[in-house]
């Protein structure tokens, strides 16, 4: 496997891949990459949300116009804030108005939510340091974990805290998976219709291969802030210093298992600093880059080997910062790297014969 740089897009800004096309942001203008066209030229802009048929152009007042990949404008909203566009239609937002959580005309929540999770009918959400889950056709609150009842934790440098929620994970097998305060908190799995707690994880210090960890207290390593995901076949994995994390939902009881890739940094050179916790996972292959080397790489989650490192990509430093890589997306046989002076490095694999040569 071998990639090669195939183009560079400048002023980038929102960008996403839509049914395997790059659709970007730049000077003002909102462009297809496979289509080589403008979609629509953006005035007022401050972000976009991409959907698969429609996208949401938004402003800082919080002034919403849906339009069409072919640049027709479908709806416009004032003074609301977006949770999920389930369709055109179907809308949970924050009403700036009337102060209040909403699902299309019904009130769900007096107020904001804080990090959440939409999985069927239900939507889980951090309010006050509290897990709750809530019917969005009714606005009924069916059950709430309080995440106090863990007490407290002292971090690293040794500050009592409260326990924070992280990162809603996913759902399997009808358990909740949540991530929650860095380093001491580790994973809970809470069940769906009740809220009872089934799972809290930690890892112990057993590792297969190597990792530079020298911390280790309590015999337990901790879940390092990293983003956590779910795959279909019900494993969670992430992406941490030099450890790729996985969890084996398929039991009753979870199996946590933590691989040093060590050896395999050091083989390539590769400086387990500057990971990022940014991943992507297309079929077996985990895609990840380094900040300040300026290099994505690829590992192979089955062998735990990496299988390919890129050239350095050319990111210059400016008065503002210096120049390192920021976000990655794959596609089909393309990578999209974008860099802290707003280029995007666009990869294309390079077929086996022609790689050969």
């Amino acid at each position: 496997m071998k990639f090669k740089l195939k183009d560079k897009i400048t002023n980038t800004g929102d960008w996403q891949i839509i049914n395997n096309d790059l659709i970007y942001v730049s000077k003002d203008e909102l462009k297809s990459y496979n289509q080589n066209n403008t979609i629509l030229t953006l005035t007022e802009y401050w972000g976009i949300m991409f959907l698969s048929d429609f996208f949401n152009v938004f402003t800082n007042r919080s002034f919403n116009t849906f339009y069409n990949y072919e640049g027709t404008l479908i709806k416009e909203y004032d003074k609301t804030n977006f949770y999920y566009i389930l369709s055109e239609d179907d809308l949970i937002y924050y009403d700036r108005v009337s102060k209040k959580t909403m699902h299309n005309e019904i009130e769900i929540f007096d107020g904001k939510i804080g990090k959440s999770f939409l999985h069927m009918k239900n939507i889980f959400f951090d309010k006050n340091r509290s897990i709750h889950r809530m019917d969005i056709d009714t606005g009924e609150l069916t059950w709430q974990f309080p995440i106090s009842q863990f007490g407290k934790f002292v971090s690293s440098w040794g500050e009592e805290r409260d326990y924070e929620i992280e990162q809603f994970i996913g759902i399997h097998n009808n358990i909740l998976w949540i991530k929650i305060s860095f380093f001491s908190g580790g994973l809970i799995g809470l069940d769906v219709e009740t809220g009872e707690l089934r799972h809290q994880l930690k890892f112990s210090n057993d590792f297969i291969g190597l990792t530079s960890i020298k911390s280790i207290k309590d015999n337990d390593v901790p879940f390092y802030r990293c983003n956590y995901s779910l795959l279909d076949n019900g494993r969670i994995i992430a992406l941490a210093i030099d450890i790729y994390y996985e969890i084996d939902l398929t039991s009753d009881k979870p199996k946590v298992t933590a691989y040093g890739l060590d050896e395999e940094y050091q083989k390539f050179g590769i400086d387990k600093e500057s990971i990022s916790h940014n991943i992507v996972l297309q079929e077996n292959h985990l895609y990840f880059y380094n900040h300040n080397q300026h290099i994505f790489a690829i590992l192979n989650i089955e062998t735990k080997k990496i299988i390919y490192v890129s050239d350095k990509i050319n990111v210059p430093d400016t008065q503002e910062a210096w120049g390192q890589l920021k976000d990655l997306k794959v596609s089909e046989d393309k990578v999209y790297v974008l860099d802290s002076t707003n280029t995007l490095n666009i990869f294309e694999q390079v077929p086996p014969a022609s790689a050969s040569l």
